[in-house]
């Protein structure tokens, strides 16, 4: 492939030069443009793209690699990861290059971890000249992935100088043995043999902070940093600042890795923002690699990459904006089968159940005894290998870990069982101590009693206060802000409760396997909270009663969705129906679904009306409409469940206003497509669908012919909320259900009383 590059200085946002190289194919025609940007040196980038540049150099882009301030040949300063003029930086660069004579004035961002985040941030300004981002394995939250629920979990000793960006070999170097930052790669117009201009560069490098400086161990989410004066946590990543991309017009491709730490930010992130997710069995940025234990793990990234920037850069059908917005990779699936689409998250079939934690260190599937079990921080815990949690695919047999640590084990699954979203932990705890770090890991053990790490989750004891935040609650997740005001203090005494996440997976656990939930409190890499004492304290774990410790599980249900018909498949979801024809999608939103009767769903969108019928582990889909037919079957998998069969997203945190005891059945009625919603206005509905559900409840006795009670709840409210005069209408006879409905806003009316009518 034949084709140029030139390395020019290019302004940012307040005139620093920042160093670009441009490379483009040798064509008269104008072509769209690539970018890629971050901490890394610009002949770097290009080396471990090579591959992939190249094809995107035949297929008709132009491609820059951008040095930040204080990179390479770039002037200015490194604040540690990100800067506060990053993103400003790079609209002003994007938008320089797109109106360049060789450009089409379009213009596509792409790249991982800091390169990923640099996207986010640019994102933020919406450049007029990008149209399609790619960023993957970053986290929008950015403090949640370095202080996750409050534990700090930065990869370096505190007090210690780490060497330069670039210096990799050697991140925890002290100051006296750091290297003198390296001559950055000159750009065209720097006179060589001297290269005065990257020389003047690297003496502005001499106040960079190092990696990750700009984050002190035990921050909270709104310390301001004592050397650069602004909040590293708030004033730069695009957590504060969600609308201004969910409402502007650059669709985004969220890109994830099972083994990431910012996973689940990945997905919180698509839930807000739309656009594609892609979720694989990869550790932080393995999708450019190739690297993964797993089978049919392989993804080819710069074509599918290609597919998508056609599609938006150059107006092709390429039919990469058609499929199924979320692909993922289930560990542990049968062979063949492990890649899946799905239209939302969480996937269809999803069910929610409990797992209760026993004092007898069991996990119970039915409320436990009421108890507590002692444990003593130890620091000699250390769950993670060599990359830390860069890849958090941890193969080893975790019993050695499991022994230093306070473990809750189910009983044998009789079936394979699915798990494929975030489960969360209710821990009911006191300490000797005012403050610590919980983690907890679920693993797997096996018939031969070895155990296998699945995922996990953490939390500080300070950081227990729950905010409510619409992103989370559309995963059914607790969302803890971490200001410094939110601070509590653990007892002694008085049980607090702690209520956080693991990190999002997908597994199918095989039959013959046990769960294990292995909690932990001090080691692998973790600091502890400041002031914290020398002897290491004692924590009690209380179970059942007043106090129930309890695992909550995204597991999925035996679910159809794929069904193969005549030539063609379709793909069934409460979304959105899509047909698949020789590799190509149409897409059929739904204007609703619903269950017709037992086993029965029916699926209406606007061009046909599906009808799936479901008997056993068979499933059959008809559909018919004007200009539309489609017959096809599909195989359910044989798999087990617990408890609660009905998939209703749990509400964390919710303040129930009155939920009287009585025997009770929640009915599910309907999901629904939800609104956008408008800038500015409140959103507490931030999801794609919204399942409708009925909590009824009975009066004791005999249940026939009994008039019903109709309790509609107010805005932000539940359908597990009933009035506080409900016992007196149970006690004369009344049934009373209390119904859920699309809220206005983000909807409008007149769905509201279309949801309380159906």
């Amino acid at each position: 492939m034949e084709y140029q590059r030139t390395s020019r200085y290019l302004p940012g946002c307040d005139g620093t030069k920042l160093a670009v190289d441009l490379y483009r194919p040798k064509t008269e025609e104008k072509v769209p443009l690539l970018v890629k940007a971050g901490n890394s040196p610009r002949r770097m980038m290009f080396e471990s793209d090579k591959e992939a540049v190249l094809r995107f150099l035949e297929a008709g882009y132009a491609v820059a690699f951008v040095e930040v301030r204080g990179i390479g040949a770039s002037y200015g300063v490194y604040d540690g990861f990100f800067g506060p003029r990053d993103g400003r930086d790079m609209e002003k660069i994007i938008n320089t290059l797109a109106q360049e004579p060789w450009c089409t004035g379009k213009v596509g961002t792409y790249g991982g971890s800091n390169h990923g985040m640099i996207q986010e941030i640019t994102l933020l300004e919406q450049p007029e000249h990008l149209f399609a981002s790619v960023p993957c394995d970053c986290s929008m939250d950015f403090y949640d992935q370095d202080f996750p629920n409050g534990v700090s979990a930065l990869p370096f000793l505190p007090g210690e100088r780490q060497a330069p960006p670039q210096d990799s070999n050697n991140p925890m170097a002290e100051a006296s043995d750091c290297p003198e930052f390296p001559l950055g790669d000159p750009v065209d117009e720097d006179p060589a043999p001297h290269y005065p201009m990257a020389q003047e560069a690297r003496k502005c490098h001499q106040r960079n902070l190092p990696f990750l400086g700009q984050h002190i161990p035990n921050m909270y989410r709104d310390d301001v940093h004592p050397y650069l004066g602004y909040r590293p946590n708030i004033d730069i990543p695009a957590w504060e600042r969600m609308d201004d991309v969910r409402f502007g017009r650059i669709p985004v491709w969220s890109v994830g890795a099972w083994f990431d730490p910012g996973c689940t930010n990945k997905i919180l992130t698509w839930k807000h923002w739309g656009g594609k997710l892609l979720l694989g069995p990869w550790p932080h940025c393995g999708i450019y690699s190739g690297k993964s234990d797993f089978p049919n793990a392989a993804y080819d990234w710069a074509g599918e990459h290609l597919r998508y920037f056609d599609a938006l850069l150059k107006g092709k059908d390429s039919g990469s904006l058609s499929e199924p917005p979320v692909y993922y990779y289930t560990m542990g699936d049968a062979p063949g089968r492990e890649w899946h689409y799905a239209a939302d998250f969480p996937v269809e079939g999803t069910t929610f159940p409990k797992l209760y934690l026993s004092p007898e260190n069991t996990l119970e599937e039915t409320s436990a005894p009421t108890g507590n079990l002692a444990y003593t921080v130890r620091e000699d815990v250390a769950i993670y290998e060599k990359m830390g949690r860069m890849n958090r695919n941890i193969t080893r047999d975790m019993t050695a870990e499991d022994e230093k640590s306070l473990t809750f084990t189910s009983q044998v699954l009789p079936k394979d069982l699915e798990i494929t979203g975030v489960p969360v932990l209710d821990l009911w705890v006191t300490s000797t101590h005012t403050d610590g770090n919980f983690i907890a890991c679920l693993e797997m053990v096996r018939p031969d009693g070895t155990s296998r790490f699945l995922t996990e989750g953490m939390i500080r004891g300070s950081h227990a206060k729950v905010h409510p935040n619409a992103i989370y609650a559309s995963l059914g997740l607790p969302y803890h802000r971490g200001y410094r005001e939110d601070k509590v203090e653990l007892s002694s005494e008085i049980p607090m409760k702690l209520s956080f996440h693991l990190e999002a997976t997908s597994w199918v656990i095989p039959a013959g396997c046990r769960l294990r939930l292995s909690i932990s409190c001090g080691g692998s890499g973790f600091q502890q909270p400041e002031n914290f004492p020398k002897e290491m304290p004692t924590i009690h774990v209380y179970t059942g009663g007043d106090c129930p410790s309890a695992l909550t599980l995204p597991v999925v249900k035996p679910t159809a969705t794929v069904f193969q018909g005549d030539g063609s498949k379709l793909h069934v979801f409460r979304r959105a129906v899509y047909l698949e024809q020789d590799g190509r999608f149409n897409e059929y939103p739904c204007l609703q679904a619903y269950p017709l009767e037992k086993g029965v769903m029916v699926y209406e969108t606007e061009a046909f009306t599906l009808r799936v019928e479901t008997k056993g582990l068979e499933a059959k889909a008809v559909a018919h409409g004007k200009n539309f037919t489609f017959e096809g079957t599909a195989a359910l998998p044989d798999r087990y469940t617990f408890g609660d069969q009905s998939g209703e997203i749990p509400l964390p945190g919710m303040p129930w206003a009155h939920c009287p005891k009585a025997d009770a059945r929640n009915l599910y009625v309907a999901t629904v497509p939800v609104g956008k919603g408008v800038r500015g206005e409140p959103n507490l509905q931030m999801r794609n669908t919204f399942d409708l559900f009925v909590d009824l409840i009975y009066p004791q006795g005999e249940r026939k012919d009994l008039p019903c009670i109709v309790n509609i709840h107010g805005f932000g409210g539940t359908h597990h909320q009933f009035e506080t005069n409900t016992e007196l209408l149970l006690k004369r006879g009344y049934a009373v259900a209390s119904v859920d409905y699309r809220l206005c806003p983000p909807n409008r009316w007149p769905t509201s009383g279309e949801d309380v009518r159906a």
